[in-house]
């Protein structure tokens, strides 16, 4: 007996439109904007490629650790490592290698959604659409390369030294993908997990080798004032609760006590393999102390491992355009934060809308 319908016509003629033209006309008139007024990969271009250069030279791709420096929103302020792995991109002009970075982006979106066994179309051009998706393909960050990294160490998830050593070279990028390492052990994965850790240490440590340790030492505090310039400016639950009145203090307290919360819930479900996975990369954005809209590319992996199938739940971040990428209002800290609980849930395998409200789903199935 057939428990669904099949999609009208006219359901699928708005599907390829909206699914399919749509989010390749985005992409590339937001990439041709962005190559007119000279913003395209604007993290790439005025914090990676000038520390690219740096390192080959053998200097440090650290300047000054002030006030005026790390508001600039330009500085250096990841693990050397990724300055490293940019390194073949120095071969080209600025305007080619921001170009390039950007297609590299945008074709990373679906090999996540492909590694993680995604095979419904419009999951990927919902994916395309959603607003942190689009910040983090204009903005060239290391975000969807981590998002990248998250969905392979799924694949590689029963191969030790593989989902050792790509979960130590993302965390290698930046530190607060660190939670996973919790997964691979809680699901007992011990090698891994073991693996992960060293590997993230030596990938931490060793590129400051041939750059003579140059900013090692200062690179905690750099990081802490980093926290104090910008924290209060992003969208984390801390932000949200700072801006409501709350202490900053007590308001990081809660912020990353939800994040302790989720984490020790996804050890009650670690017999779950995927629901746990959704949990800690969820917990992963709860506990760094600064978190930007482009960081929800993360959760595009474990989404994609339990609904692999287009509903409700794909579309929400696209609700999200035209968000201030920083200084956002209260009000956009709220509804960035809720959409981020609904696909966080979603990725844990708990109810979504689709699940409490079949109705809604009922034009997309089959």
């Amino acid at each position: 007996m057939r428990t669904s319908l099949s999609r009208s016509p006219l359901v699928r003629v708005l599907e390829f439109w909206f699914l399919g033209v749509l989010p390749l006309f985005m992409v590339g008139a937001t990439a041709r904007a962005g190559v007119t007024t000279h913003k395209i990969a604007y993290d790439f271009d005025r914090a990676f490629a000038p520390a690219i250069h740096h390192v080959l030279h053998g200097s440090s791709p650290y300047g000054p650790s002030t006030v005026a420096a790390l508001g600039s929103q330009t500085a250096f302020v990841y693990p050397p490592l990724g300055a490293f792995l940019g390194a073949p991109l120095a071969l080209f002009s600025a305007q080619t290698a921001d170009i390039l970075v950007t297609v590299l982006a945008t074709l990373a979106v679906p090999a996540i959604l492909l590694l993680v066994g995604v095979r419904d179309w419009r999951c990927i051009g919902a994916a395309l659409l959603w607003m942190p998706t689009a910040s983090a393909i204009h903005l060239g960050t290391v975000s969807i390369p981590m998002a990248l990294g998250v969905a392979l160490l799924w694949r590689w998830r029963d191969r030790p030294a593989r989902a050792g050593v790509v979960l130590g070279l993302v965390i290698a990028l930046k530190l607060f993908l660190w939670p996973l390492v919790i997964w691979l052990a809680i699901t007992k994965r011990y090698r891994a997990a073991a693996v992960a850790a060293v590997s993230t240490v030596l990938l931490v440590l060793a590129p400051w080798i041939p750059i003579k340790g140059a900013g090692l030492l200062g690179y905690p505090h750099r990081l802490s004032l980093l926290t104090s310039l910008e924290a209060k400016r992003g969208f984390s639950p801390a932000a949200l609760l700072w801006h409501l009145g709350a202490g900053w203090g007590a308001a990081e307290a809660v912020g990353y006590g939800i994040g302790l919360l989720v984490l020790a819930y996804a050890y009650r479900r670690r017999d779950a393999d995927a629901s746990a996975f959704g949990l800690v990369c969820a917990s992963t954005l709860l506990l760094t102390p600064i978190l930007w809209p482009n960081y929800l590319v993360i959760m595009l992996a474990p989404l994609g491992v339990l609904r692999p199938r287009f509903g409700v739940v794909w579309l929400l971040p696209v609700l999200l355009v035209d968000q201030a990428a920083f200084n956002p209002p209260v009000w956009e800290i709220a509804a960035f934060l809720a959409t981020f609980a609904v696909v966080a849930a979603a990725a844990a395998g708990m109810p979504s809308l689709g699940r409490r409200h079949p109705r809604l789903m009922l034009a997309w199935q089959r």
